[in-house]
């Protein structure tokens, strides 16, 4: 990693889990209030995901498309 990203804060797509997607579905009516499977997102948010940005090459102020969320990619 050159010296001009250490400083840089890693850049990524931002998470809307209220977004529409192609079949006019509401992600985030998928799943109930109550499910179980929204502990995951609940955890993950707990969690330090830093390691996973410690090589993103997408950095604020720079070119380049935004690297996908560690927290999504894990949920």
């Amino acid at each position: 990693m050159n010296e001009t990203c250490i400083s840089k804060l890693p850049r990524f797509q931002p998470i809307d889990r209220t977004q529409i997607f192609l079949r006019t579905t509401d992600v985030e009516s998928l799943i109930a209030e109550d499910h179980p499977a929204r502990a995951i997102w609940i955890f993950l948010s707990r969690v330090d995901l830093s390691k996973f940005s410690e090589e993103q090459r997408a950095v604020e102020g720079d070119v380049g498309r935004s690297a996908i969320s560690p927290h999504l990619l894990l949920s």
